[in-house]
């Protein structure tokens, strides 16, 4: 089992979960061990212009921060974040703004640990991992229904895709006021999608911290 790569998804959800976009993301479990992830220039852009800023990880390094203008090459101008290779994922969410208004400030990157040490590192990267099933609360009719924010979007498309088909036949088309409405309309639905996503991803995150949760309370009793 590669406890890293668990370690780094919930880092990755709490990140989404506070807003912060990730682009793309990767861990290697060669040793030492890895991770990058790379934010989204939306949020990035105003103070890095094209470049990307990383996010990257070692076993060996912990957290550092750089930025790239060639998103296959190490970052550049790194930052070391943290003085432990696994700090809590809330604590790197509280320091990561900030990536997105100023540039790293270069230093030093040191050796924490070493790949290999016997210093109970295995431990508590396996922590973030619970191997027993989670019971799963029976499910009841309603709870299997779509959700009406999804049907809401469905209907508007439906229906535009109706008109506007009946106008390529040759039927009127809509007049400005009915169009203004379908608009007003469309983005009403979307933003409701838009919550219903952010809902989603926070369930998501809820269930790995519960993982994360169950995962040390059986490594503690393993102890």
């Amino acid at each position: 089992m590669e406890y890293h790569r668990v370690y780094i998804e919930i880092v990755v959800r709490a990140l989404e979960e506070a807003d912060i976009d990730v682009s793309m993301w990767y861990s290697k479990g060669i040793r030492p061990r890895s991770a990058r992830l790379t934010l989204s220039r939306r949020r990035t852009a105003p103070v890095h212009g094209d470049a990307y800023v990383v996010l990257a990880w070692t076993e060996e390094h912990g957290w550092t921060l750089g930025h790239t203008e060639d998103a296959t090459r190490p970052p550049t101008d790194t930052e070391q974040l943290f003085g432990t290779v696994l700090p809590e994922p809330q604590d790197l969410v509280a320091i990561i703004p900030r990536a997105t208004s100023t540039r790293p400030t270069v230093g030093p990157v040191i050796a924490l640990r070493r790949a290999g040490d016997n210093d109970g590192f295995e431990e508590q990267l396996a922590a973030y991992w619970d191997p027993t099933p989670q019971p799963q609360p029976e499910s009841r009719p309603e709870e299997d229904a779509s959700d009406p924010r999804l049907n809401r979007l469905d209907t508007v498309l439906e229906r535009l895709l109706t008109t506007y088909t009946g106008s390529a036949s040759g039927a009127p088309l809509p007049t400005p006021e009915a169009t203004q409405r379908d608009a007003d309309e469309i983005r009403a639905a979307l933003a409701d999608v838009h919550a219903y996503c952010r809902e989603l991803r926070g369930a998501r995150y809820a269930a790995g911290v519960q993982g994360y949760r169950s995962g040390a309370r059986s490594a503690r009793r393993r102890r």
